[in-house]
Parts: C-alpha cells; sequence; structure tokens
C-alpha cells in the first residue's frame, strides 16, 4: 500500500518485479512525465510559478507586508536563516515545535492561498515570531511522524540534527 510520493517508488518496484506482486494498493501516484524526479517537477514548474506570482504579486501591492522589499530574497534569507537556528513556535493544538527553512517551504502553499495572509506571516517569522505557520506545519509534522505513515513516506526533512536521530526515527 502507497500513496502521494510513496507510490514512486512503488510503481517502480512495479515495473521492475512484476511476477513478486500479487495486490498493490497505490493511492493518488504522481504522475512523472519525461522521467523528471517528483521534486524537481513540483519545485521548479508548480512552486517556481507559484513564488513568481507572490513575488509580483508584493512588487505591485501595497497592502503587501514586503512590500518595497525584493520579497524573493527575504524569503530565502528566512529559509537560510531558519534552517541555521530554527523558530520556536507553539501551538494550542500540537505543542511546542522549530520550524527550519524546510518546514517554512512546505508552508509556502500559503502564499497560493492569501497572499496577503502569507506576506505577514513571513514577515513576522524573519523577526522570530513563526505564529503563522504553526498549527500547519506541527499538524503536518503530528500526521507524517506517525508510525505507520513513517513506514510509507520518506522521513527527509523531519528536523534531525544527526544522523543517529534519523536512523533511530
Amino acid at each position: 500500500m502507497a500513496w502521494s510520493a510513496g507510490g514512486s517508488p512503488a510503481t517502480a518496484y512495479a515495473r521492475l518485479f512484476p511476477q513478486r506482486i500479487r495486490a498493490m494498493y497505490l493511492g493518488g501516484v504522481y504522475n512523472q512525465p519525461g522521467g523528471k524526479l517528483l521534486w524537481d517537477r513540483m519545485l521548479r514548474e508548480y512552486g517556481e510559478k507559484q513564488f513568481r506570482g507572490f513575488v509580483d504579486w508584493c512588487a505591485r501591492t501595497s497592502a503587501c507586508a514586503l512590500h518595497g522589499e525584493d520579497a524573493a530574497k527575504v524569503w530565502r534569507k528566512l529559509l537560510k536563516d531558519a534552517d541555521r537556528s530554527p523558530i520556536p513556535v507553539t501551538s494550542a493544538q500540537f505543542g511546542e515545535g522549530k520550524l527550519t527553512g524546510f518546514h517554512l517551504q512546505v508552508a509556502a502553499g500559503l502564499a497560493e492561498a492569501d497572499p496577503g495572509v502569507f506576506a505577514k506571516a513571513v514577515d513576522k517569522a524573519r523577526h522570530g515570531d513563526g505564529s503563522a505557520f504553526a498549527d500547519s506545519i506541527l499538524g503536518l509534522l503530528a500526521a507524517y511522524t506517525r508510525p505507520l505513515t513513517l513506514a510509507q513516506r520518506c522521513s527527509d526533512g523531519l528536523g534531525y540534527t544527526t544522523w543517529a536521530e534519523h536512523r533511530q526515527a
């Protein structure tokens, strides 16, 4: 059984070893035309287009909390800084955690949903207040660190600080 990104290696396995499969459930498998890697396609095609739209919106909209600044530069610096020194956050529902650059990239979908909310969240986060990202990221971490989910998904980017922590998980 595999879903989402987990369906990609399962599909490859099915192609390589069809004789070893009696039954397989694949849900929401990403289409990878032209042999492109999933992450490359997501980041370069969809993510970059979405992000460019946000940056352009900030440049022309005075209501953007980052208006008058290079929003792309502000975002990249925030990611870099959060990777070096994760931003501590607390969620009433999910408890305490820390946001790395990886976590913030995952939360970047907010830019498409409401660029104004995203710009305010980025502005607050660069000043040490990641509260606008807390519920969404800590909620995802709570869901994706359950044992059954870990067995089916990649654990990269979950905030491990050492190889030993990653291996133990």
